[in-house]
């Protein structure tokens, strides 16, 4: 379970500043094995899986405001699918 006092905690010690929204080519080190960039920790993902209820939709990744230890591309999380944040976003995909 993260805490708001978790969060403001790292937020405090700086650690957050740099996980800010950007580019996905911004940072280099959060690239996987793949290939893939920023799959943890600029936005959660909204994802096409749905759950019971039609209005939720599963979310990944975690996003800049989560503390350190929440955020990888296996944090999943639920999601209003016709509310707004921002800090869920989408991946739109183009093949090189």
């Amino acid at each position: 379970m993260i805490t708001y006092e978790a969060w403001r905690e790292e937020l405090d010690r700086g650690r957050l500043a740099q996980a800010m929204p950007g580019p996905v080519d911004a940072r280099p080190g959060n690239v996987s094995a793949y290939g893939l960039r920023e799959m943890a920790g600029n936005v959660w993902e909204i994802t096409g899986t749905t759950l019971d209820h039609r209005d939720e939709v599963v979310i990944c990744g975690g996003s800049y405001d989560n503390p350190y230890r929440a955020v990888q591309a296996s944090s999943k999380g639920l999601a209003r699918r016709y509310g707004r944040s921002n800090v869920i976003g989408f991946r739109c995909v183009e093949e090189v």
